[in-house]
This record gives C-alpha cells, sequence and structure tokens, in this order.
C-alpha cells in the first residue's frame, strides 16, 4: 500500500505554483531539495508516490523531466481528506509566521481570531497560537514563494477551521490552484 507523507502535500503543491505562476519552470532535484528543504530521496520518493496515486503527472523528454499537478484531483483530497488526516496538534503560543485567515496575503471575509495562528519560527514577527506544519520546512518553503505561501496557509484553514471558514477557503484555494 502506498501512503501519503505530509510533505508529498507541500511538493504537489509547489509543482502547481511552478506549472502555473512560473514561465520557465526548474523541476529539477536540485532545486525541489533547496526550495523545501527536503533531501533529494525524499523529492524522488514523494515524486513517486504522487504519481502513483494519481496527483501529479510526469512527462520525460530525454533526460528532462517535467511534473504537472493534477488539480482536480488534489482538490478532491485536500478538501475531502486534509483535515481527517493531517489534523494538527495544539502546541501553545509561540512567536512565527502567520497562517490560516491570519496570513497578511490571504483576503477574505473572514476575520482572522484575536490570537493570530502561526507557524512556530525564529525569524517569525507575529506572537500567536502555533499550528503544527505539515512538515517542519514548511515556514521556510513559504518564504521562499508567495503563492506556495497562501496554499499553505488555506490548507491550515482546511485542516483547523469550522465548517463555515473552510468552505470560505475553498474558493480562493481553487482559484490559485487553477491559475485564476
Amino acid at each position: 500500500m502506498i501512503s501519503l507523507k505530509p510533505h508529498d502535500i507541500v511538493l504537489a503543491l509547489k509543482i502547481g505554483c511552478l506549472n502555473v505562476y512560473r514561465d520557465d519552470p526548474d523541476y529539477s532535484v536540485s532545486y525541489l531539495c533547496a526550495s523545501l528543504k527536503l533531501s533529494r530521496s525524499e523529492i524522488s520518493k514523494s515524486i513517486k508516490r504522487l504519481h502513483y496515486l494519481e496527483l501529479i503527472r510526469i512527462k520525460a523528454d530525454g533526460q528532462k523531466r517535467e511534473y504537472f499537478l493534477l488539480v482536480e484531483n488534489i482538490l478532491a483530497f485536500l478538501l475531502s481528506g486534509m483535515r481527517h488526516l493531517f489534523k494538527p496538534e495544539p502546541k501553545g503560543n509561540s512567536r512565527g509566521i502567520a497562517t490560516c485567515f491570519s496570513c497578511p496575503l490571504i483576503k477574505s471575509e473572514m476575520v482572522p481570531s484575536e490570537i493570530p495562528f502561526v507557524w512556530a519560527y525564529p525569524g517569525g514577527n507575529v506572537n500567536g497560537e502555533v499550528v503544527e506544519p505539515l512538515y517542519p520546512g514548511v515556514p521556510f518553503a513559504a518564504q521562499q514563494d508567495v503563492v506556495l505561501y497562501k496554499l499553505m496557509a488555506l490548507i491550515d484553514v482546511i485542516r483547523i477551521g469550522k465548517p463555515r471558514e473552510v468552505a470560505i477557503a475553498k474558493e480562493p484555494l481553487t482559484l490559485i490552484l487553477r491559475g485564476g
């Protein structure tokens, strides 16, 4: 049986960002390792799992490989399974990077909670309630890619939000992944 690991989701979303928001995307394992703080073996294994589970498609042309996010498949998973498989545990308060509707890049009708949600991170500038990221490299990866940051913040809404918040997060998540 092949099972997703939390960092597989982040890699899939990074591939989606490259597909839609980069004119000449770099799909090299070296680039993906550096931008996500994952090892070469983790990237390779993740790509195999994502391909097998039909969340990405691989196009190989000689030595060059390209990866394509299967948007409808990933959306179906994110909206139906994410909160059940990767629900974070409460971690107290800390300094970090804002996530959920506390993320300054997300515009919505939701009013962020009085105490913001954050990923604990030494270089963060917000004090708040800690949301455990999907894997420890998420705060770093989010700082490298603004679109990935938005996606990860919206995913956290799905992971911890109430039904109304999840419904509101669905639209911007879908728009970003479809390139809208």
